[in-house]
């Protein structure tokens, strides 16, 4: 068992932890009353976005990319970068994609984790 104290634990303890690493491994549920037309806009173009120097448009890419659920699955690598980024609500946002995507977003779990711990 660890402990509080151990090095182990960072910014997440294991509870947190598990419980995203469950997230990303659920199938993604957005209900159609979730989707909106806004949302169905092409993930390739919300990728390409994510490359903008702009803090806000990567804020509204994450964000659109999270409300795609499984179509958004092309991102998978342009969402992991953006767990790198400095600006919290990108990463947040990025979290919930990947979170939206269920299986499809199992390569980006070491990527999460290290990001947890930074």
């Amino acid at each position: 068992m660890f402990k509080p104290d151990s090095p182990v634990f960072h910014r997440c303890d294991w509870a947190c932890a598990a419980a995203l690493l469950a997230a990303l491994l659920l199938p993604a549920s957005l209900s159609g009353a979730e989707k909106s037309s806004e949302a169905e806009r092409n993930p390739i173009a919300l990728i390409k976005q994510l490359e903008s120097g702009d803090r806000d448009t990567k804020r509204e890419a994450t964000y659109q990319l999270a409300r795609l659920g499984e179509r958004a699955k092309d991102a998978v690598p342009a969402l992991i970068v953006a767990l790198g980024d400095d600006d919290k609500q990108v990463w947040s946002n990025a979290v919930t994609a990947l979170a939206n995507l269920g299986p499809a977003a199992e390569p980006a779990i070491p990527a999460l984790i290290e990001s947890m711990d930074s």
